[in-house]
Formats: structure tokens, sequence, C-alpha cells
């Protein structure tokens, strides 16, 4: 056993040089996956600030719901029609749907909306 170990130390930059390429692809696929809630977010802004967007409304993802309708999200005691397809999205602690006028859907987070919103996190805004 201790020679199998005193090989594979004798060979320390390799496994050092293998070990730092193991990390940089896993902190890239870590990026990867968070990378998709920040372009939404920044997209939004975007459409905010040249005026594309005039109205924004903020719900969290629990507050998804299905009805006879359609896809709704309810915010603050009011019922907003969404596509279908967000029916199926698992409620997370720091998930928000921006909902613009026009029905477009963003997935953001708890910073972002309260970027959006003020201090508050969901709730309307017109612009």
């Amino acid at each position: 056993m201790w020679a199998i170990l005193k090989e594979f130390l004798s060979h320390y930059k390799s496994v050092l040089f293998k070990t730092f390429v193991i990390l940089v692809f896993v902190f890239l696929a870590a990026q990867y996956n968070t990378l998709g809630k920040r372009s939404s977010a920044h997209f939004l802004n975007l459409q905010i600030q040249n005026g594309l967007i005039k109205s924004l409304c903020i719900a969290h993802s629990s507050h998804v719901y299905v009805d006879k309708y359609g896809t709704f999200a309810v915010v603050k005691k009011q019922k907003i029609y969404i596509p279908d397809e967000w029916a199926s999205l698992r409620p997370r602690e720091n998930l928000y749907l921006a909902i613009a006028g026009s029905k477009d859907v963003f997935e953001i987070d708890t910073l972002n909306a309260k970027h959006f919103m003020g201090e508050e996190k969901e709730g309307c805004r017109y612009y």
C-alpha cells in the first residue's frame, strides 16, 4: 500500500494539474446553471430601459395555479394569466416570475425582484 502511495505522490505535478482541470470544469458547470437567471433579468432590464415594457408584475413561483381557463399567477390578489408551460414550475424559495405586459414571462431571483420592485419583491409596477 505504501508503494502505491509513493508512486502516486511521485507524479504530484500531473495529479495537481488534473485536479485543477477538474475544478475548472466544475466551476464552469456551476456558473452555467446560474447564467439563465442572470441573463433573463439583464434582458428584462434592457427592455425596460428601451421603453419596450410598460408594465411589469412579479410573483413568487409558489403563487402559480391552474384553473379551467388556464395557468395564472397571483400578484397581490390579482390573477394574471400566463402561458401553460409555467404550470409545471417547481416552486423554489428564491425563484420569482416577472410577467411583462405582453405576457412574456421571465425567471428571476430574489435580488433582481428587489431591483425591479424596490423594497417589495412582489407586485406590479408601471414604467
